[in-house]
């Protein structure tokens, strides 16, 4: 996930918050992954956080549901 401003804390906390409260029915098709573990993998140094599918989950660039 990319911010405008990566040094932007404040949206970060929000956007962990809405992930955390999701329902596990929900949660159970995503993992996230922070800062520290995409260091260790080398990945783009402007994410502030990923996300990785799980249990079949999976993402794309189509979108359905409200806009």
């Amino acid at each position: 996930m990319y911010l405008k401003d990566p040094n932007d804390k404040e949206t970060l906390e929000k956007v962990r918050a809405l992930l955390a409260g999701l329902p596990a029915d929900q949660k159970k098709y995503f993992r996230v992954i922070d800062r520290a573990k995409m260091d260790a993998v080398g990945a783009n140094p402007v994410a502030v956080m990923a996300l990785s599918g799980e249990n079949g989950g999976s993402f794309n660039g189509s979108m359905k549901g409200k806009r």
